[in-house]
């Protein structure tokens, strides 16, 4: 009996990882609420599943209020960008869908803001990741999450298709899973992230992985 619940093995280190991502899950969902912070904490988040959940360092909440602290500013800068240019796109397309009895016009519009807010996704979901690894400006964090969210195109889609299951899962199916299904979503998008990222980790001159600051992302 002793070994069935040993905590090392691999069933409850998992029932535990879960336990952990519902419960960082739930204060993302809180500190969302605001709607400005769901920048920083969408970083947060991804941070504390990097960290604690995936490489097991550090404690779960304290992760992830250091991160929210550290990358208020940047964070809810480039939320409020992405909302205003995502949700003009929105409406947008919502005012062309509701026309499209008035001819074919309308229903290029729709496509065409269909089109720039997956444009304007593909830029999401590398730029707060990016944001909880690297230290740059604003500019230099829009400019870098495009480069790697058009180069590594194929880590992209793959991405673009969790977030639709995610949400089809969510919205369709088993509303429920709201407590659990965005943290779900950052820890599975972390893995594709993690392909690029590795490649724009700083190095020593000599070649070997720099391991003085966050030596836990190498692992």
């Amino acid at each position: 009996m002793g070994k069935l619940f040993d905590q090392e093995k691999p069933l409850w280190r998992a029932v535990n990882n879960f336990a952990d991502i519902v419960l960082i899950n739930v204060i993302f969902l809180i500190v969302c609420l605001p709607i400005i912070t769901i920048g920083p904490a969408y970083t947060a988040l991804y941070y504390t599943l990097m960290k604690s959940v995936r490489r097991g360092r550090g404690y779960l909440v304290k992760n992830f209020f250091h991160s929210f602290k550290q990358n208020f500013v940047q964070g809810a800068c480039a939320w409020l960008v992405i909302l205003l240019f995502g949700g003009s796109a929105g409406l947008l397309a919502y005012s062309g869908w509701k026309q499209t009895d008035e001819g074919g016009g309308s229903l290029m519009i729709f496509w065409l803001a269909v089109f720039v807010m997956i444009f304007i996704l593909c830029f999401m979901v590398w730029i707060f990741p990016s944001l909880s690894r690297f230290n740059f400006t604003l500019g230099k964090l829009f400019a870098f999450s495009g480069l790697v969210a058009f180069k590594y195109i194929y880590l992209t889609a793959g991405i673009l298709m969790m977030f639709a299951g995610a949400f089809f899962i969510s919205y369709f199916c088993i509303p429920l899973f709201i407590l659990c299904m965005p943290a779900l979503f950052v820890f599975g998008q972390s893995f594709l992230n993690e392909v690029a990222f590795k490649i724009y980790m700083p190095k020593f001159e000599n070649g070997s992985e720099n391991t003085t600051t966050d030596s836990w992302y190498y692992e």
